[in-house]
């Protein structure tokens, strides 16, 4: 009898460990949830899902053509997005014919803001929402080469920003908080490797070239709630090798929050590498893609989120048969 009621307490105790273990997991997941949504690419079309990657919502249901370069408008209300929509069968084969798109939150009322025989991609509204910046390439001419272009949010008043004579591609275009200048990566010919980052200010057109080993030149990612943003370098001396940054701009603190490749503690994750940082509205959370972490044979990226500090990782796509990329949490509505 007294071993019975030993195995039945032990029985209990398990019971109760488990319950408080996935009344923790719930509630760190309902904080995320309680952040927003995430929107993110998936193979050619754009999904929204809960912060906890639960409710994956197809919102563009094209399976046949290619949508992606998603971005919010700063009050989480619109979606613009590069689309091959409008374009020919045989533009399509060719990728030759991208315009711009702007739709609602939840997928609905797609409306077009480009047309024509033009490349738009990485689009981004400006901070007030009034205008979106976008690289644009005119094909078929000897040597193709991308330009910044700015247009009002509806698509009107298209205007050419700058008179690059580089075919490189543009990469990471985005403004500046004030709203004043625009950054972006000029990224090599296949499109993979940075090879310069410029600033060009939206007034004048002028433009300046930063180094590539600072921090506005390795993607970063500003805080909503806070004077502080997000940002990786690579180490020169190590192809793989790379750290995360969090810069603190009032205390001018610089954090060390991983080096990377970095084994998640607790798991059998392995953080090879991180990029296309998006915070949650709270700035608790930050969101980013990674190459596979359960597999290091694996090609297809995943979306993960972590804490703000660099701790509490989850994994929330899992499909290996497509991946998933650029998560963009959707911005609080301030309306």
């Amino acid at each position: 009898m007294k071993r019975s009621h030993v195995v039945v307490r032990l029985a209990l105790l398990i019971a109760a460990l488990l319950v408080v273990s996935a009344r923790r997991t719930v509630s760190a997941q309902s904080d995320a949830e309680a952040a927003g949504k995430i929107l993110f690419q998936k193979g050619s079309e754009l999904y929204l899902m809960k912060a906890d990657g639960s409710d994956v919502t197809n919102l563009t249901n094209t399976p046949d053509l290619a949508d992606f370069d998603s971005a919010w408008s700063p009050d989480g209300t619109h979606i613009v997005f590069v689309s091959d929509r409008d374009a020919t069968e045989g533009q399509r084969a060719m990728a030759a014919v991208f315009n711009l798109y702007v739709m609602d939150a939840d997928g609905s009322n797609v409306q077009p803001l480009t047309s024509g025989l033009f490349r738009d991609t990485v689009p981004a509204f400006s901070p007030n929402g009034t205008r979106i910046a976008f690289s644009r390439t005119t094909p078929g001419i000897v040597v193709p080469t991308p330009q910044v272009w700015i247009m009002n949010a509806d698509g009107s008043d298209a205007v050419q920003i700058t008179h690059n004579e580089e075919p490189y591609q543009i990469g990471d275009l985005a403004w500046t908080a004030d709203g004043k200048s625009l950054i972006w990566t000029a990224l090599n010919g296949n499109g993979v490797k940075p090879s310069h980052t410029f600033v060009v200010d939206v007034a004048s057109g002028a433009i300046s070239e930063q180094p590539l080993d600072q921090p506005i030149a390795a993607g970063a990612a500003w805080s909503p709630v806070a004077q502080k943003f997000i940002y990786k370098i690579s180490d020169p001396a190590q192809e793989d090798a790379a750290t995360i940054y969090l810069n603190d701009v009032d205390t001018a603190e610089v954090t060390p929050l991983l080096k990377l490749p970095y084994a998640i503690p607790d798991s059998t994750l392995l953080l090879r590498d991180a990029a296309e940082f998006s915070w949650s509205p709270d700035g608790a959370w930050i969101a980013f893609e990674a190459p596979e972490p359960r597999d290091s044979r694996a090609v297809f990226l995943q979306i993960m989120v972590m804490s703000a500090d660099g701790t509490n990782f989850r994994l929330l796509t899992t499909d290996q048969r497509s991946g998933s990329a650029h998560p963009r949490w959707q911005p609080t509505n301030t309306n």
